[in-house]
C-alpha cells in the first residue's frame, strides 16, 4: 500500500487533485494523509500577548481539523489516513518536516490554473516542496482529469541507450512500480542532443533498454522545446523528471524550464 501525503489549501485546485487521487485509488492501494498548513499574520500576532496567539492557533487548528475531516470523508474508508492541521509560515518547510516524521511513499500536490508574478519569480509551494523533500512528488495540473496511465515520457541525460546512470535506473524501477497496476503501459525515454545538427533524424528503438520501454535520441537547439514537441505529438499521460544535482538535470532544475513545465503543463508531472 502506498502512503500518500496530500497537502491541501481547500481550493478548487486541491479539490480537483483529491478527485484524481480518488480515481487513482481504483488502481493503487492507497492510504492518504491530509495536511493543511495555516499561519497567523505577523501584523496580528505581533500586537497580541503570547497566550492570546496560542489560543488563536488552537482555535484555528480545531476549525481546520473539521474541514480536513470533511475532505477525508470523500475518500473510501480503506483509503482514509490521518489528518494534520499545522501552524507555520513556510508551507514547504512544514511539508518537509511532515515527510521526515512520517514514512510516506509519495506526495501528491495540485498545480493551480494561474500563478501570480511572485510564484513565477520565486517558485510555488509545490516547486519548493520538490526541492526540499527526498521522496517523489506527483503534481496534478488544475485542468487534468484522471485517466489510466499508459504512456510515460521520461527524459534522460544519457545519449547511449544502455548507459543510464544508477540514479536513472533506480528511477525506472520507481516508475515501473507506479504504473504496473495499469494494464497497458509503456515508458518512453527521450534524450535531446544539443551538439548535433537539428536536421539529424531521430533515432527510435522499441523495447530497449527493457520490455515496455522505448528510447529516442533527438537533436534540438533547446531541451525544453524538444520535450514540449514530444508532448504535443504523442500526448503522454505522465511526464517524469529525475532530480540529479549536476550537469543536465542541474541546469534543467535550476532555470525557468522546470517552473514552466510545472506552471503550464496539462500533463501530470512525476518528480523523483
Amino acid at each position: 500500500m502506498l502512503r500518500i501525503l496530500f497537502p491541501t489549501d481547500f481550493s478548487e485546485t486541491c479539490n480537483n487533485t483529491l478527485q484524481y487521487i480518488i480515481e487513482l485509488a481504483a488502481y493503487h492501494p492507497l492510504q492518504v494523509d491530509l495536511l493543511h498548513i495555516f499561519d497567523i499574520p505577523t501584523l496580528i500576532s505581533s500586537n497580541m500577548p503570547y497566550g492570546a496567539v496560542e489560543g488563536m492557533v488552537e482555535e484555528k487548528k480545531e476549525k481546520t481539523r473539521i474541514e480536513l475531516d470533511h475532505w477525508r470523508n470523500k475518500l473510501s474508508l480503506t483509503h482514509r489516513g490521518k489528518i494534520f492541521a499545522r501552524y507555520g509560515s513556510y508551507p514547504s518547510s512544514v511539508i518537509q518536516e511532515q515527510t521526515l516524521e512520517y514514512n510516506y511513499d509519495l506526495i501528491i500536490m495540485g498545480l493551480r490554473e494561474k500563478y501570480n508574478l511572485l510564484d513565477k519569480t520565486f517558485g510555488s509551494v509545490t516547486l519548493h516542496s520538490i526541492y526540499k523533500t527526498n521522496i517523489p512528488v506527483l503534481a496534478i495540473p488544475f485542468t487534468t482529469r484522471f485517466k489510466p496511465i499508459e504512456h510515460v515520457l521520461f527524459p534522460t541525460e544519457h545519449p547511449k541507450i544502455n548507459n543510464a546512470a544508477e540514479a536513472e535506473k533506480a528511477a525506472l524501477k520507481i516508475i515501473e512500480k507506479f504504473i504496473t497496476p495499469f494494464k497497458y503501459h509503456k515508458i518512453h525515454m527521450l534524450h535531446v542532443d544539443k551538439n548535433t545538427d537539428n536536421q539529424t533524424p531521430k533515432l527510435s528503438i522499441s523495447n530497449q533498454p527493457a520490455p515496455n520501454i522505448s528510447y529516442t535520441l533527438a537533436s534540438a537547439g533547446r531541451i525544453d522545446q524538444s520535450i514540449r514537441a514530444y508532448i504535443e505529438e504523442y500526448q503522454p499521460d505522465l511526464l517524469v523528471f529525475k532530480k540529479i544535482h549536476r550537469g543536465f538535470w542541474e541546469k534543467l532544475f535550476h532555470t525557468s524550464i522546470t517552473k514552466e513545465f510545472l506552471f503550464k503543463s496539462n500533463v501530470p508531472v512525476f518528480i523523483l
